[in-house]
């Protein structure tokens, strides 16, 4: 005796995927400054500090290389970092380090506290710096 196992089906309405828009500040911020502030009033109040884990690491390698390119971050070694959070953290363990990442294609320099790396990208951390702070939003459209 063969049976075939009934299916139950549920039709919910349609959401396309979420897109994120990343931008970079065009001022630089300190350290000490409030980056999700400086995000919100430059790109609105959807958008947020982007993150290491959350955004970066939730592309694959070639999109990140890819968003990169397009926001004109290119390689370079202790010249153009920019603010992120790591899990939604602004400073380092309990320090005044606060998260930052720049292109080093895979090569960070000596002087480098990496915390992580992917996409060529490196993780560090540092004090006493301003950079410009990398902010992203959701493009959200559920039609």
């Amino acid at each position: 005796i063969t049976t075939t196992p009934s299916i139950t089906t549920t039709t919910t309405p349609s959401i396309s995927p979420i897109l994120k828009e990343f931008t970079v500040s065009e001022d630089f911020f300190e350290e000490t400054a409030d980056h999700a502030a400086a995000c919100i009033e430059y790109f609105g109040k959807d958008a947020r500090v982007a993150d290491w884990v959350y955004d970066f690491e939730a592309m694959e390698e070639d999109e990140l290389k890819n968003l990169m390119k397009d926001l004109g971050i290119l390689v370079s070694h202790n010249e153009n970092s920019y603010f992120v959070t790591l899990e939604g953290k602004k400073l380092y363990r309990r320090t005044s380090r606060v998260y930052n990442f720049e292109n080093h294609d895979g090569k960070p320099p000596t002087n480098w506290l990496v915390h992580r790396q992917y996409a060529g990208l490196s993780l560090g951390s540092w004090f006493d710096i301003s950079l410009k702070v990398l902010c992203v939003k959701c493009v959200c459209n559920n039609t």
